[in-house]
Order: structure tokens, then sequence, then C-alpha cells
């Protein structure tokens, strides 16, 4: 599935499974005001570890290494009750469930598009994933919690070498996310 396949799916879940009142008119108007993205380069060799430590992070599929992400990020009851379709799963239960999966796969394919298009070819599609968490309610410091978890899967990946390429890495997917309203 291609990633504006996939958002659109997305966005089109998120509105027919959420009410968000005027949630979703706010984000619309918040993005007409011309937001500018702010120009965080990353270094060549930056780009380099951040790809190279992708390429492992996010194997054998996007799905594994989705629910990766989301099973140590869901740990904490607190950041578990953020999401609706996992909240009332019991931790021992999220290992393996489909929806979790397919919500993991999706943000790693994001992530993957970011990546591969760090020349700014893949921002639209952090923007729109902004969008969409931002008519879900979510904030960037609620998006932001996954920081830690991607640096602790790359020391798991054998990349802690990577982290400095990740965290300036990070702060620009950050920044688009955000001009996605």
């Amino acid at each position: 599935m291609t990633s504006s396949a996939w958002l659109e799916r997305s966005a089109s879940s998120v509105r027919s499974h959420q009410s968000f009142g005027n949630s979703r008119q706010k984000a619309d108007l918040c993005c007409k005001k011309g937001k500018k993205t702010n120009k965080m380069s990353l270094s060549a060799a930056d780009k380099k570890a951040a790809g190279d430590s992708w390429a492992k992070m996010s194997k054998p599929s996007f799905q594994d290494a989705g629910e990766r992400v989301f099973l140590k990020l869901l740990k904490k009851d607190s950041t578990k009750a953020m999401f609706k379709k996992f909240k009332d799963i019991p931790r021992e239960r999220l290992a393996g469930n489909a929806a979790l999966r397919e919500h993991g796969g999706k943000v790693v394919q994001a992530l993957d598009d970011f990546i591969k298009g760090l020349d700014g070819s893949g921002h639209e599609t952090v923007r729109n994933v902004g969008r969409i968490h931002k008519a879900a309610g979510m904030t960037n410091d609620n998006i932001n919690l996954m920081k830690p978890i991607l640096l602790e899967l790359l020391d798991e990946a054998g990349c802690g070498d990577a982290k400095a390429a990740w965290d300036k890495l990070w702060n620009l997917f950050m920044t688009v996310h955000g001009d996605g309203c």
C-alpha cells in the first residue's frame, strides 16, 4: 500500500471512528496559515547513519518493527490510555494483535518515507500524519514519547553509535510533524 493510500485510509478511519467536533476544522485552518518547516539539516554522515541503522531496525517487516515500537510504547498505562484501540486490551495480549501490528506498520511506513525522503520529499507524509494526529487530539509531546523507544531499539539493533544522527533526525521529524498542525 502506498503512503498516500494508507494516509487517506487512516484519515478516513480517524474521521469515522472518532468524534472531533471542530478539531478537524481547526486543524485545516491551522494548516492554511502557511507555516514553514524549520530547516534543520543533517550532514551526509548523519543521513547515512540514520539510513543504515533504520535498515536494521525496520526488519524483517514494517509490521514487525511497528509492533516492537508499540509494545514498548504501551508499557506505561498513561500512554496506553491515549490509544482507544488498545487501552482495554491486556498488555499480555498486545503481542501479535492485528490492529497493533497494522497501526505500527503505518507508523514505521511514515518513518521510512521520511528517512528515505530527507531531501524534503518525505515531508508531506509526515505533515499529513501531523494533521491526523491533531484531529485525533494528539500533541507533539505525545508523539515525542516515541523518541526514547526508537533510541532503545537502536541499541537493541546494535546501532547505538547512530544516536546523535537520530537525535537530529527526530528533531527534524517533530518539526515537520508540527507543521502538519
